[in-house]
């Protein structure tokens, strides 16, 4: 095993499947035209930023403080999608006994419908592989449609619920087997 594997996913150059941390693409976006997007670890000088998107977006979110505790975990994992140098959406995942369960993902909302959410997805997914992980995990708010459109687009199912997760709206349960 390199010693690039033995240090912790957001802490390490190598990312996931062939990405590096600095790996970057082009992608169309069809409201502004090209822009840059990269997929990489969130750094420490971006944590307030980042528990500022999840509070704008989630309601309840982690503390800044809370993200900086975890970013050094070696089970615990924090990228953002960068749109030109700008930080437009989050996730943060665990990877526990063979599997990921994703905590949060969240775009701001003057970026969303333009593929920050299924980048994010899909780098979790190729990281999932790389690590021999089976099966990941995630929970949203029944009724999140936004959210239940791309999480079935992108493979996922409903295995179940959780009555009264979201502040007493339920939570639907889903996973997809890699």
């Amino acid at each position: 095993m390199t010693a690039a594997r033995k240090k912790p996913f957001c802490a390490r150059r190598t990312c996931w499947s062939g990405f590096s941390a600095t790996s970057s693409w082009r992608t169309e976006n069809r409201r502004e035209g090209l822009c840059m997007r990269e997929i990489k670890p969130i750094p420490l000088s971006h944590i307030d930023e980042a528990a500022s998107i999840e509070a704008a977006c989630l309601g309840s979110a982690w503390s800044a403080e809370q993200l900086a505790d975890s970013v050094g975990r070696p089970d615990f994992c924090y990228i953002g999608a960068f749109e030109d140098g700008i930080l437009t959406a989050v996730c943060s995942y665990y990877l526990v006994a063979g599997e990921v369960q994703i905590v949060n993902l969240a775009v701001l909302p003057a970026y969303r419908r333009r593929g920050a959410g299924r980048a994010l997805l899909n780098a979790v997914r190729a990281d999932a592989r790389t690590r021999g992980c089976g099966r990941i995990l995630l929970e949203y708010e029944k009724g999140n449609r936004a959210a239940e459109a791309l999480y079935f687009s992108e493979g996922f199912r409903t295995v179940g619920e959780r009555r009264g997760f979201y502040h007493g709206t339920d939570a639907v349960l889903a996973d997809l087997e890699i």
